[in-house]
């Protein structure tokens, strides 16, 4: 007998410690904050800067992303990974982002610099679950009747999932701040 896995979709999970980026990041927070009023898009409270071109930060992505890409599809030497745009994330108590998906980008992430505890899952949503079979049996929970699925962030990681998966942040319930960078990464041959 075979079973065929349709329509997944995979989430990549790493550590990624770089202390040169993280300086980057810091830098451009610091200067962001301070000139730039916030972007309102998913986000529900909280700054949201305007695009960041920092290349340290653009470089450190584009090669990450790559190598996460690359680490399930082995193939991917003649592929271009371009980081499209990335923007910091800065969600007080209370702060969170609504569902959504990242439109005319192959794959998006987040890297997690400032993570307080309780200050929001990532939680992932199968979209049109319009499943009217629900069994409550136990090995049925993260499987195939699985509605939703959540990534408890931690400092330094970085998460790259595709761009039409629906997503959220939940609410930050810490009374310290959890900061993120969000990015879009576009795929091409070279």
């Amino acid at each position: 007998m075979d079973s065929i896995n349709i329509f997944c979709s995979t989430i990549f999970v790493d550590l990624l410690k770089n202390k040169d980026f993280d300086k980057a990041i810091k830098e451009e927070l610091i200067f962001k904050e301070k000139n730039n009023k916030s972007n309102i898009l998913s986000n529900r409270g909280g700054f949201q800067s305007d695009t960041i071109k920092n290349p340290i930060i653009i470089d450190t992505l584009e090669k990450n992303s790559f190598a996460m890409l690359n680490s399930k599809y082995t193939s991917l030497s003649s592929i271009n990974c371009k980081v499209l745009n990335c923007w910091l994330n800065v969600n007080k108590k209370n702060n969170w982002n609504i569902p959504h998906v990242h439109h005319d980008s192959h794959y998006s992430g987040t890297y997690y610099l400032d993570v307080p505890d309780d200050s929001g899952n990532l939680t992932f949503f199968r979209e049109f679950s319009y499943s009217f079979v629900k069994p409550n049996i136990k090995g049925f929970e993260h499987n195939d009747f699985a509605e939703t699925f959540d990534v408890v962030p931690k400092k330094n990681m970085i998460v790259l999932f595709p761009s039409n998966l629906l997503h959220m942040v939940n609410p930050n319930s810490s009374h310290l701040s959890r900061t993120s960078l969000s990015f879009n990464i576009g795929l091409s041959d070279n």
